[in-house]
């Protein structure tokens, strides 16, 4: 075996065996991929091209917390895809209303409005491995906002 072929398999096993790992409670490997709870807000390109081009953020209100994180700059370049923004938030399997809305600095530019969530549970790194998140969809589109119940100013 030529000895470059040799090394470059050690280094694809050790590769390998660095992604994956034993916990407690596990009966097989795990690997180690990372996942974050919280609410993803679609946003449709034509309702982002019409925000014009300063910054927005995706805010989303639960329980009286309020998170927000930047949309992408890299979403106004491709405007055939919607936006998605994952909105760190603790969230558990249940079904609750929150607010969403798009904001530029403290004022709220669409929304915010009330809509229903259901949580959905994932494990990224399979049954028995951590971690364990709860994720949610949002969209907002032209359409979709006008279906929203309108909420007072967050």
């Amino acid at each position: 075996m030529p000895r470059g072929f040799a090394l470059t398999l050690v280094l694809a096993l050790s590769s390998a065996a660095a992604v994956t790992t034993t916990f407690s409670g596990c009966d097989s490997a795990c690997t180690v991929i990372g996942g974050e709870s919280g609410v993803s807000v679609h946003v449709d390109p034509a309702l982002l091209a019409s925000l014009g081009a300063d910054p927005v953020d995706a805010r989303v209100c639960l329980g009286g917390q309020c998170h927000s994180a930047p949309l992408s700059e890299a979403a106004r370049t491709s405007p055939a895809q919607d936006l998605v923004r994952l909105v760190p938030v603790e969230l558990d399997e249940e079904a609750r209303d929150i607010q969403v809305a798009l904001t530029r600095g403290d004022r709220a530019i669409v929304g915010p409005f009330t809509t229903t969530i259901h949580p959905q549970t994932l494990t990224p790194n399979g049954k028995g491995c951590p971690p364990t998140v709860h994720q949610a969809d949002v969209s907002l589109t032209p359409e979709e906002a006008r279906e929203m119940e309108f909420s007072p100013p967050m």
